[in-house]
């Protein structure tokens, strides 16, 4: 299609005809078949595709304005979801410090601001129905395509819903606020719940205070997969905050920490629909008509891809 390359930096840069192909678009394509692409790869440690590979690839491309018109409207499920993410890491470094400045409490050990529950062997259990499986994987990556699940019934303390503070004990030691959907916890992680009168992320704040010396201790572990143990966490100490002062943190900083989890789900959700579409409009099976407004366009193509069950 007249599409030669022009430098040795990624295909973003290549040259196209504009008249026949929209570069964005092509963008879009590549990441579609990135599996097909992967299957002409050579190496093991750095893949390579030969020209000859390059040249077998073909592109059923609609016209050029329809695929304007698609990667606008890719490009502003991406720009919303990296918004989205970036307000939401403001949020959580202010929130890390929200404790800092406040009068001194009392002080205690880590393992009496929370409950630590720890999940449960719940692989072993995985048939491949109902609610997903969250290891540390799940932690760190979301939802996929490689997650267990199972529909066998789970104990209360293993369940796990959006906005919890999960505390990942063994391997990679990490915290986040779950963003997913309702899931199950396998072992290895704490779901961590704060008792009466402490927040969420008052609880994250102090755990992340001491994350580094947990990693530390998980690292001089003479094991192939470094932990902490519960005892770690009583040795551990926060101050905490007298009853007036938390009702004041509470007060100007839980509606940021509400605000933070609402945008990381929502940055979730559209991935799936950005995920869900991008194949459909690269293919052909859902079409967009041409507008110069891309909220037009991914308001018809997320309408087709809600009725596309339906209609099958």
């Amino acid at each position: 299609m007249g599409c030669p390359m022009a430098t040795s930096q990624d295909f973003v840069n290549w040259v196209c005809d504009p008249t026949v192909l929209d570069w964005r678009y092509l963008r879009w394509v590549l990441m579609a078949e990135t599996a097909s692409l992967q299957r002409w790869a050579h190496g093991t440690t750095h893949q390579t595709i030969y020209f000859p590979e390059v040249k077998a690839f073909h592109l059923a491309a609609p016209s050029v304005e329809e695929q304007r018109t698609i990667a606008d409207v890719l490009g502003a499920l991406d720009d919303k979801i990296e918004s989205n993410r970036r307000v939401a890491a403001a949020a959580e470094a202010l929130l890390e410090h929200a404790l800092v400045g406040a009068p001194s409490g009392q002080t205690e050990p880590l393992s009496a601001v929370a409950e630590f529950r720890n999940g449960g062997a719940i692989t072993k259990l995985a048939n491949g129905a109902g609610p997903p499986i969250i290891r540390i994987k799940e932690m760190r990556s979301g939802i996929g395509g490689a997650t267990l699940r199972t529909d066998v019934p789970i104990r209360a303390e293993h369940h796990v819903q959006p906005g919890d503070l999960l505390f990942s004990w063994s391997g990679t030691l990490l915290t986040v606020r779950w963003d997913g959907p309702a899931a199950l916890l396998n072992q290895h992680v704490f779901r961590v719940d704060p008792r009466p009168g402490l927040q969420r992320w008052m609880v994250e704040a102090w755990v992340k205070q001491h994350l580094p010396s947990f990693r530390a201790i998980a690292e001089d572990k003479a094991t192939t997969m470094g932990h902490i143990q519960r005892r770690h966490l009583d040795e551990a100490s926060v101050v905490v905050p007298n009853d007036d002062e938390l009702s004041r943190l509470h007060a100007q900083w839980t509606p940021v920490d509400q605000l933070r989890v609402g945008l990381l789900a929502e940055a979730r959700s559209l991935v799936a629909i950005r995920d869900g579409l991008l194949p459909k409009l690269v293919s052909g099976a859902i079409r967009v008509p041409v507008s110069n407004d891309p909220e037009e366009g991914l308001g018809i193509a997320a309408s087709q891809l809600e009725e596309e069950p339906a209609a099958s």
